[in-house]
C-alpha cells in the first residue's frame, strides 16, 4: 500500500511551520478554524499566516 500525499495535512504543516519561525506559537494558539478557512478559501500559507497576524496583531519574533 501507497501513502497518497495529503494536501490538507501539507497545508496544515506549512502554516505551522510559518507561525512557529516567524511569531513562536502554533495553530492551536490561533484556532485550527481559522487555518481551515484558509485552506478552503485556496489561500496559500503565507497568505493566511498573514491574516492571522493582522487577524491577532502578532508581532514576529
Amino acid at each position: 500500500m501507497t501513502t497518497a500525499s495529503n494536501p490538507q495535512s501539507e497545508y496544515f504543516h506549512k502554516v505551522e511551520e510559518l507561525l512557529q519561525q516567524q511569531f513562536g506559537i502554533g495553530i492551536d494558539d490561533v484556532g485550527p478554524e481559522l487555518v481551515q478557512s484558509c485552506y478552503a478559501g485556496n489561500e496559500t500559507p503565507a497568505e493566511c499566516v498573514g491574516q492571522l497576524a493582522s487577524k491577532y496583531e502578532l508581532d514576529e519574533i
